[in-house]
């Protein structure tokens, strides 16, 4: 039974560390080229409806990972349910003389929680009347529910960062295992990216769009 319980940890640990990483990762990515295209128009002109759906959809992939990590569904497998785990499992998961300090940990933890409640009912509302349902009283309108339930990047970044204490906090005191939860490679490829998008090529390229959309108008009128 021990074993079971120890595996189960194990599982559920590496499934909440990944969608933290690729959650934390797709946010990453849509900062970089959020600053990048607002700052080079001439860049983005290279594909803007690429560029537009790239970026857009970097952010919902990242706040739909984080609706999964803070998932409050019976049923769901997230942070809270992390916690709840431990909590039941202590005596099986830790050695004796760390279970006081994890009981104040995971108290500490449900406070930390607790002072995210107006950002995580937010998500929620996010998730249950805009992105993953389309509430009928919004119809003609669906950005009024974002504008109504807002939320800021800062917030999308203390709730990752929440996320990825809670889960190192315990896969430490279980067995030394402390993970980063970021892809170290994203900086040196995305700069290679815009190396290669802009090293000399992208007057030339922009100026042969121009000429097509020219063309296509031409045509469409014709």
């Amino acid at each position: 039974m021990k074993n079971v319980i120890k595996d189960k940890f194990v599982k559920y640990r590496f499934d909440l560390v990944i969608i933290c990483t690729n959650g934390r990762t797709y946010l990453r990515l849509w900062k970089k080229i959020f600053t990048i295209f607002a700052k080079n128009k001439d860049l983005f002109q290279l594909s803007p409806t690429f560029f537009a759906f790239a970026r857009d959809g970097l952010l919902e992939c990242a706040v739909s990972n984080l609706m999964k990590l803070f998932d409050v569904h019976k049923d769901s497998y997230s942070v809270h349910t992390y916690l709840n785990f431990i909590e039941q499992n202590i005596n099986i998961l830790f050695i004796d003389e760390d279970q006081m300090d994890i009981k104040k940990e995971i108290k500490q933890d449900r406070a930390r929680l607790s002072k995210e409640k107006s950002a995580l009912n937010n998500l929620k509302i996010w998730r249950d009347k805009r992105l993953y349902h389309l509430e009928k009283k919004f119809a003609g309108d669906l950005n009024q529910v974002f504008r109504e339930h807002s939320l800021t990047i800062g917030q999308f970044e203390n709730l990752y960062s929440l996320a990825k204490d809670i889960l190192n906090r315990y896969s430490i005191y279980f067995d030394g295992e402390k993970n980063y939860m970021e892809y170290g490679m994203i900086d040196t490829e995305f700069q290679n990216l815009i190396y290669q998008l802009t090293a000399g090529k992208t007057d030339a390229i922009i100026e042969k769009l121009r000429r097509l959309s020219r063309m296509m108008q031409e045509y469409v009128i014709k």
